[in-house]
């Protein structure tokens, strides 16, 4: 069963990528490339930091898919214990019922205990939801309020399509594409609808290019219907079965 998803597609004015013109020096605190969003506050202990670079040199073998625009992603790099983490707040504020967040990930090899993802954090701080995968495990987590749950979904250094759709209720909905494969589809309950900002991180997933991690293209969508799937352009969706599971905030 194969269905094509195609015919106009309604970009939001929220949106940025490691293509933009913010970025010809280097990714450094206080950029701002895009419009829609507020400016980088990139963080980083020794060992760790950020640049701009082809995330096709991750992986093994250093010749992996990529989540390139213009040649460039997004870079982190951590090491003996560091940790590097880039947040960005969303101008508008928080993401209301029917909005979409949109983003490229490609970790590249993390060695065991390391931590390579992201969170969707309010203005405090606080994580409402993160995705991630850790070395030494055997598929990517999805974590709400402290309770982890694995997706099912297998390592890839191919790079992942994340699609986070905000539903009524503090319901969330998730889609996860891995490059060249089929969408699972998650939803759960959250804490508290209050996301108005995203955190990237690279926890010590190790040295050298292989290990460095990549991220890109990030979006706020305001139309649900069919838009995100089409935002990095038409998209064919083959096995549509989607994996279905639930998560919820404990109280």
């Amino acid at each position: 069963m194969m269905a094509v998803i195609s015919g106009p597609i309604a970009y939001s004015a929220v949106t940025d990528n490691a293509g933009n013109s913010a970025y010809s020096d280097g990714w450094q605190n206080g950029d701002n490339g895009g419009s829609g969003f507020g400016a980088w506050a990139l963080t980083s202990t020794a060992n760790s930091g950020f640049f701009i670079g082809n995330s096709a040199n991750n992986g093994t073998g250093g010749n992996s898919g990529n989540i390139n625009t213009s040649g460039n992603s997004w870079g982190l790099f951590a090491n003996s214990g560091g940790l590097a983490g880039a947040v960005r707040p969303f101008s508008a504020g928080n993401l209301a019922v029917g909005q979409q967040f949109l983003i490229r990930m490609d970790n590249g090899n993390i060695q065991s205990g390391g931590t390579v993802g992201f969170g969707l954090q309010n203005s405090s701080g606080n994580n409402r939801f993160e995705f991630f995968f850790v070395g030494g495990g055997s598929s990517y987590t999805i974590n709400i309020g402290g309770v982890s749950t694995s997706t099912g979904i297998p390592f890839t250094a191919n790079g992942l399509t994340l699609v986070f759709t905000q539903e009524s209720a503090n319901g969330f909905s998730l889609d996860v594409t891995p490059s060249g494969g089929s969408t699972s589809h998650f939803t759960g309950t959250m804490a508290a609808s209050d996301i108005s900002r995203v955190r990237l991180f690279n926890s010590n997933a190790g040295n050298n290019a292989p290990n460095d991690a990549f991220f890109n293209s990030i979006e706020v969508v305001p139309e649900p219907v069919n838009t995100a799937l089409g935002v990095f352009g038409v998209v064919t969706l083959c096995s549509v079965g989607f994996r279905r599971l639930l998560f919820h905030e404990r109280s």
